[in-house]
């Protein structure tokens, strides 16, 4: 029963510090653009591409830098320029062993 609460804490500390940090919001605002506008194929839902995407900026140090990255991908529904994004957030990310 201790291991069932200790994860459901940890996991509400992540998502509140993910909103904390605004990411959350601004990666759903920008999923419904890439899923809806550029309709690439590469998400099956904004929701997907949203958790997706907060993971990415948690991973990552500097979280403006990959927005804004996302960001400019999506204004022009860039495929390679998301991926380029991509490349990006794992680059100097602290992806787990």
């Amino acid at each position: 029963m201790s291991r069932v609460f200790a994860a459901l804490v940890l996991s509400a500390a992540l998502g509140l510090l993910v909103v904390a940090c605004g990411s959350a919001s601004d990666c759903s605002n920008l999923c419904d653009t890439l899923v809806s506008d550029c309709t690439l194929g590469t998400w099956t839902s904004s929701s997907t591409c949203a958790e997706g995407c907060t993971d990415e900026l948690f991973r990552h140090p500097d979280r403006t830098a990959v927005m804004e990255c996302y960001e400019t991908a999506a204004d022009g529904c860039d495929l390679d320029s998301l991926v380029d994004c991509k490349l990006l957030a794992f680059q100097t990310g602290n992806v787990p062993e």
